[in-house]
């Protein structure tokens, strides 16, 4: 897979609908974009239990990061939003591109982890 040719695979289709771009300092890689349905279908087994949430899923349910802002936020830790997408692999989604968005966005952060990266993530 080339993590650098992502583009809007998985917003094609959803325009004018909401999205989540990430991008990664550094790197002549495209910004990642995907239709926010997507996400919210894989958040939809966000575990309740007090335990705790990080990455995407506190972001997104709690208005932080890039929820908070229509900026965006830049600097996230890229190994937190990793484990937190890394919780929902392999769960039954509504959309079968949820799976794979899931697939692609761990290779896209891991690739961050693993190279020291900065990355940076807005709703648009």
């Amino acid at each position: 897979m080339d993590i650098g040719q992502l583009g809007t695979k998985y917003y094609d289709g959803y325009e004018g609908e909401p999205s989540v771009v990430i991008s990664i300092n550094g790197t002549e890689f495209e910004p990642m974009e995907f239709w926010e349905g997507y996400m919210e279908d894989w958040l939809r087994y966000a575990d309740l239990s007090g335990s705790g949430w990080k990455g995407f899923t506190r972001d997104h349910e709690q208005g932080e990061g890039a929820w908070a802002n229509a900026d965006g936020v830049s600097g996230v830790n890229p190994a937190e939003y990793l484990a937190d997408c890394q919780e929902y692999v392999g769960k039954a989604f509504s959309y079968k591109e949820t799976a794979l968005v899931l697939k692609d966005l761990c290779h896209y952060l891991s690739y961050a982890v693993n190279h020291d990266l900065t990355v940076n993530i807005r709703e648009d």
